[in-house]
């Protein structure tokens, strides 16, 4: 039986625990519940709630236990909660709060964390069983050299910080704001939902003289936390054992991850496991998870870069899931042996290759080349494909002012269609060495070659720039312009621009857009968004809806984009079958009045072959200039000057409005 102060609330706070653990954990001591840490609210960018869920599914978890440091994050946490409900994960959250333990008073710290935790807590009343207060928090009151204990000895200068085992290993002053912080934690847990249950611990190593200190102040707990990263725990074990709590493990890993090798992480951590199963017969160990989910990249050459079970990598400008790592396979059939993965494999990268579906036509002789033809050979070289209007227009322009073949070459390089074509960030070095000799050079490297530059690219790993300066050498050796002689032949003079041929979209409308004299109701901002964007009056009902949609809060931009993308729109302009140019064209009809100028043109067009923006992103950027409102503002002004305009049908549709 727990022992608590209380006898009269012994019955209701062991019954609150059982609870807690039995749905974590399922029958007393039949298993660890296992679970894994995770950072959902704060970090993890370009993997999505869902996709972390699904990946703890297939280890066979049962919790998630993430860091909420604020009520911004707790906030956020609602879909998360959700999102495991339907997957019957618990979120197991710790509060980690964001507090100036320097300038403040004990006093102030407790009623701070008081009141976060009472806000935290309360909208997940009865819904989120544990809250884990803190995180190793005890770390900022650890006695360093030459201090002060409070017995008044002074703690050995020739020593490092202290090894936390007893309770003097503390400095007092700290140690009572870390007390006070976790206080105010526990009593708004405790404020905010009486039946929630406390969990309360260290990191590990040799900090179990906090716990006595924890006791020593009273301070109310029900589970006691415990962090473990390679050491032997049982002798802390027996220690923890004796405050007659249940265990819960809420950090472990092979020590640094996989920073030492993916196979090492892979036999620490099962090794661990599987100690903690066989120490769980003996201890009141009930949930263990470990640390963490996905490796934090970002943070390289920092060990949190190393700790995941999955690999998060680069993609362009922001982060995806990668491959799982052995670690991942060895827990998996630890905890749940023989089940069919709902994970599906990362598949490798395309190999980067020379096939074209162009021809790279080479200038004999000593002749000149036209900038066209030496920008559509470069397109062919690296792209693989003719050059597009827009891209043909702009790189002939840069060529004839600012731009040479080897800025021409690496910029292709480096554009967002050569980069997803071949996702190159998640190319070996090897296999990017040997991919861009046959790209450039049409042949695969010898081996000495090869072994040289994957030592140069090692050399310069954190760096940055390495591949950029292994391509400029590729780009710049004698193979490459003997092999690609067109691309430094003889500019011909600049021909004078010919003017862009007339565009082939055209604005359809069977109705007035200046016929709408205000904007100020649903209705009124509905007619207008339909008569510039459809063409046409709405119907009856269509009138109806949509107002009714502006009236609940839909913007008159967001009304205007869900007409550009309904079936109607796309079905009226044939919008998939128009190039980026006619669409740019249409785009400005439609919604600015006018065709756009030709240094807008190509560098929208531009931006929307190379992946730069979407057709989707292009309609709001439209949408959010000062032009077009203020193109609105003229319809409805002019609208205003004829006394006598009225809009068609407007007798009937107000009836049934």
């Amino acid at each position: 039986m727990l022992r608590y102060e209380a006898s009269g609330q012994t019955l209701r706070r062991a019954f609150a625990v059982f609870c807690a653990i039995s749905c974590l954990a399922g029958t007393a001591r039949a298993d660890i519940a296992w679970g894994v840490n995770g950072h959902p609210l704060v970090s993890y960018p370009g993997v999505s709630i869902q996709r972390q869920l699904d990946y703890i599914v297939d280890l066979g978890m049962k919790s998630y236990r993430v860091d909420v440091p604020d009520i911004r994050a707790s906030k956020r946490m609602r879909p998360l909660l959700d999102a495991a409900k339907a997957r019957g994960i618990e979120i197991l959250p710790v509060i980690t709060p964001r507090l100036d333990f320097e300038k403040s008073t004990p006093e102030a710290l407790e009623q701070r964390a008081h009141d976060l935790a009472v806000a935290m807590v309360r909208p997940f009343k009865g819904e989120i069983r544990v809250w884990e207060l803190g995180n190793e928090l005890e770390n900022y009151a650890i006695l360093q050299p030459c201090e002060k204990r409070d017995d008044g000895s002074i703690y050995d200068c020739s020593f490092g910080p202290a090894g936390g085992t007893i309770a003097l290993d503390y400095h007092g002053g700290r140690w009572s704001k870390v007390s006070a912080v976790l206080k105010g934690l526990a009593r708004g847990v405790k404020a905010a939902d009486p039946a929630a249950t406390r969990a309360i611990g260290t990191a590990g190593w040799g900090h179990v003289g906090a716990f006595k200190r924890l006791q020593q102040d009273r301070v109310p707990w029900e589970i006691t936390v415990w962090h473990m990263y390679g050491q032997d725990p049982e002798w802390a074990l027996k220690e923890l054992d004796a405050y007659g709590r249940p265990i819960w493990i809420t950090e472990f890993n092979a020590a640094f991850g996989s920073q030492k090798g993916a196979n090492v992480q892979a036999q620490g951590l099962v090794a661990t496991a599987k100690r903690l199963k066989e120490l769980s017969k003996r201890y009141r160990i009930e949930a263990a998870h470990v640390y963490e989910l996905l490796d934090q990249t970002y943070w390289a050459p920092h060990h949190e870069a190393y700790m995941g079970l999955v690999q998060l990598e680069r993609r362009g400008t922001g982060w995806a899931a990668g491959a799982t790592k052995p670690a991942y396979a060895a827990l998996r059939e630890l905890i749940g042996p023989g089940t069919p993965s709902i994970i599906e494999p990362v598949a490798p990268p395309p190999k980067i290759t020379s096939v074209r579906t162009c021809s790279m036509v080479p200038v004999k002789g000593g002749k000149s080349v036209s900038a066209t033809a030496l920008v559509t050979y470069a397109y062919c070289l690296v792209l693989g494909r003719a050059a597009d209007g827009a891209g043909l227009t702009a790189y002939t322009k840069r060529i004839h002012d600012e731009l040479d073949v080897e800025g021409l070459v690496l910029e292709l390089l480096a554009s967002d269609e050569f980069q997803r074509k071949f996702d190159v960030d998640r190319q070996t070095d090897e296999a990017f060495i040997v991919g861009m000799h046959e790209l450039l050079l049409d042949h695969v490297p010898p081996d000495i070659v090869r072994n040289a530059a994957l030592k140069a690219l090692a050399a310069t790993v954190g760096a940055g720039g390495g591949r950029t300066a292994f391509v400029k050498r590729l780009i710049g050796s004698r193979e490459f312009r003997v092999r690609h002689d067109t691309l430094y032949k003889p500019i011909a003079k600049k021909q004078t621009a010919q003017a862009l041929p007339p565009p082939v979209p055209e604005a359809r409308r069977h109705c007035t857009p200046g016929a709408v004299k205000e904007t100020n109701t649903a209705r009124e901002k509905t007619l207008l968004a339909y008569c510039l964007v459809l063409g046409r009056w709405p119907d009856g009902h269509g009138l109806l809806a949509w107002s009714d949609a502006v009236k609940n809060g839909l913007s008159f931009d967001g009304l205007l984009l869900r007409l550009l993308y309904s079936s109607e729109f796309m079905s009226r302009y044939r919008i998939d079958a128009l190039t980026n140019q006619d669409f740019v064209t249409l785009c400005y009809r439609l919604l600015l009045g006018r065709d756009p100028d030709a240094a807008s043109h190509n560098s929208y067009a531009t931006s929307l072959s190379q992946g730069r923006i979407s057709r989707r992103e292009f309609y709001a950027l439209i949408i959010a200039s000062d032009e077009f409102r203020q193109h609105r503002d003229a319809l409805i002004a002019m609208a205003r000057s004829e006394d006598k305009a009225r809009l068609p049908g407007v007798s009937s549709i107000s009836r049934m409005r």
